[in-house]
């Protein structure tokens, strides 16, 4: 009996910890309109292959975004930069909800970013306040397809 008496406070921890997962997962956040618009921007301008995920079938089949990639990847080149150039990290994120009913939504999104040709670079641009901030305003039409926003309107470009 003494030898279990030990393992009681490690059994209430493990059991303790797989309560607040359950809570967790049940409290899960459902997705938003705004929250769609910024995983969007953010894997955009990351120049990230997971921003198809966040585009609608209209959108795909208009537009490439790899060859807008692409380009500005060459461009970044032929001046004498890496590849990773043209990548942005946003901070200051503001989403606002302009209009929003069950099928499509309007949202005014607004940032600031620093140059990310490597992920901690940003991040230590702005703590230390070098390189250039740039800033965007813009607003994106999303539609809901199959229970999830979807971009499908957006006039974003890399920045030179």
């Amino acid at each position: 009996m003494d030898r279990f008496r030990n393992l009681i406070p490690l059994v209430l921890v493990l059991l303790l910890g797989i309560l607040v997962q359950v809570v967790l997962v049940a409290a899960q956040p459902k997705e938003t309109p705004a929250g769609a618009a910024v995983a969007f921007t953010k894997a955009f301008y990351k120049m990230s292959p997971s921003v198809t995920e966040r585009m609608c079938r209209d959108l795909l089949e208009d537009e490439d975004v790899n060859d807008i990639f692409y380009a500005a990847v060459e461009d970044a080149k032929a001046r004498g930069f890496s590849a990773s150039y043209p990548k942005m990290q946003l901070f200051h994120v503001e989403a606002v909800v302009l209009a929003e009913d069950e099928a499509s939504a309007q949202v005014e999104l607004s940032c600031s970013m620093k140059r990310a040709i490597h992920p901690a670079f940003a991040y230590f641009a702005k703590m230390w306040n070098i390189g250039e901030t740039y800033h965007l305003e813009e607003e994106v039409d999303l539609v809901n397809e199959e229970g999830q926003w979807k971009v499908c309107g957006y006039d974003f470009a890399l920045i030179d």
